[in-house]
């Protein structure tokens, strides 16, 4: 899917916005550290907020 305009961009992201709001609305915000226990986040987009651990 390639973006042609930037109006295109702004409704995308809005669109995007209002689904991870909605996710917290349905599950309740993540407030733990580890960031695997959203499901929008880990699942579609393979992120993680671990973070990076200097010394190990």
């Amino acid at each position: 899917m390639a973006l042609e305009s930037s109006s295109e961009l702004v409704i995308f992201l809005l669109i995007f916005l209002g689904v991870l709001g909605g996710e917290v609305l349905v599950k309740g915000p993540d407030l733990q550290t580890d960031g695997l226990h959203g499901w929008i986040a880990p699942q579609v987009l393979g992120l993680s907020a671990r973070p990076v651990m200097k010394g190990e």
